[in-house]
């Protein structure tokens, strides 16, 4: 197995389990954000694929998905100008700018579709070569392979899906009537 068929696998293992993390939860329960300040599961899911789009943008000198394919209107929410920096991908929201959040299972399959799309196209073809280009992120303090911004998307993605995982476990408990 080489690091591309890796890293496919491990996009492939973030995409089922956001999948089974938003199965059977109705809209209340996908944005119900536990005590009120909590991060709701269909915020965390959102802000994991946001953060996706967002790194796997700059890998592949690309805009963003989120903004070329009009996602802001088909999730139906703004939050641009919030966060840290007013980036707008859900990092230092507050409880207020969480609660904006409020997608809908299908959206977020539809959105996490587009651009585990593009990165898998991207891995299909990418050489050793092109996995060890050194590169930029503008907030990191140094220039890294792209390989190494592919896994940390993999990292930050299983740590929110963990994060989902509990709050689901909280939601069922709390708002009765999953579909």
């Amino acid at each position: 197995m080489n690091a591309n068929q890796v890293l496919r696998v491990e996009f492939e293992i973030i995409g089922r389990q956001l999948a089974e993390v938003l199965k059977g939860l109705s809209w209340e329960q996908i944005t119900y954000m536990p005590n009120g300040k909590a991060n709701s599961v269909g915020f965390l899911a959102w802000h994991t694929l946001l953060t996706w789009d967002g790194y796997d943008s700059l890998v592949q000198d690309q805009e963003e998905i989120y903004q070329a394919g009009g996602w802001q209107e088909k999730f139906g929410f703004d939050v641009s100008g919030r966060g840290v920096e007013g980036s707008g991908m859900g990092t230092g929201f507050s409880a207020e700018d969480v609660a904006l959040v409020r997608p809908r299972a299908k959206t977020l399959r539809d959105y996490h579709d587009a651009v585990a799309q593009r990165t898998l196209s991207y891995l299909e073809n990418a050489s050793a070569a092109e996995l060890a280009r050194e590169m930029v992120v503008p907030w990191w303090p140094n220039a890294v392979p792209t390989a190494r911004v592919l896994i940390h998307i993999i990292g930050h993605s299983f740590i929110h899906i963990g994060e989902a995982w509990a709050t689901r476990d909280l939601v069922k408990e709390q708002v009765k009537g999953g579909v």
